[in-house]
């Protein structure tokens, strides 16, 4: 990816020095990086590395024993994560979340809750532009859907909010190989559309693809960072990371 068409100087966000874990046991250790606006940073690394701890962390899901989150230079380490997605972070864990009873389009109208509707038609409207199948299943209660129309609903919901910053925990995981493509097809969309992406993925290597810059996480501490493009080429991430590929 041409990184000189997103990205700027300027950092949208920074962990600096984080340490973080549950209860006795430690997850992530003294960990620091920082997300430039409008690029996307893919974090990759085995299980059990703290990828979603790390995102849990970012979003103030769980708070850190030591060092701090700032949210383009603005101090964010001790706010609950309601008000870091007003402040323009947002978070897709793995577990989606989705109200399961309600419809598709009930689901996406909850994501723009905290802003009492502002801009909710013109919102809606990105999002089945983004996801043509989501309109056509807008009636439809979001237990029924199949794995990829789920991942677009819960990404969908987040795009239903002021966001800049949008953060993505395994979003391919459970889908069929073959949709995996068209979503990481959608995520450059989102980029493109000014929205900076921190993505977190099992599939290392189309993740690195997509990717403006990535971090190699391993036992709690990033131990390579660097251009997405030079760390497809170095040998020693690929033998170690991504399989031999």
């Amino acid at each position: 990816m041409d990184s000189e068409k997103h990205t700027s100087e300027r950092n949208a966000l920074e962990a600096n020095e984080i340490s973080a874990g549950y209860g006795e046991a430690q997850v992530l250790r003294d960990l620091s990086f920082e997300l430039q606006e409008g690029e996307i940073l893919s974090i990759v690394g085995p299980n059990g590395a703290g990828k979603t701890t790390l995102m849990r962390v970012l979003m103030g899901l769980i708070g850190p024993t030591n060092g701090s989150v700032r949210l383009y230079g603005d101090q964010i380490t001790d706010l609950p994560a309601h008000e870091r997605l007003g402040h323009g972070l947002a978070l897709v864990s793995e577990e989606r979340n989705l109200f399961r009873e309600m419809s598709v389009k009930e689901n996406l109208v909850m994501g723009s809750y905290s802003e009492r509707g502002k801009n909710r038609g013109e919102r809606l409207e990105r999002v089945f532009d983004l996801f043509p199948r989501l309109e056509e299943r807008q009636d439809q209660h979001a237990g029924t859907l199949s794995g990829g129309e789920a991942q677009m609903l819960a990404i969908g919901r987040s795009l239903m909010t002021d966001i800049r910053i949008l953060m993505l925990d395994e979003p391919s995981l459970g889908l069929a190989p073959k949709l995996v493509p068209e979503l990481f097809d959608k995520i450059r969309e989102i980029n493109d559309d000014g929205i900076s992406i921190v993505l977190v993925e099992q599939r290392a290597q189309e993740a690195l693809q997509l990717a403006d810059s990535g971090c190699l996480l391993e036992n709690g501490a990033i131990v390579h960072r660097g251009a997405a493009a030079e760390m497809l080429d170095d040998e020693d991430v690929i033998e170690k990371y991504l399989g031999g590929a």
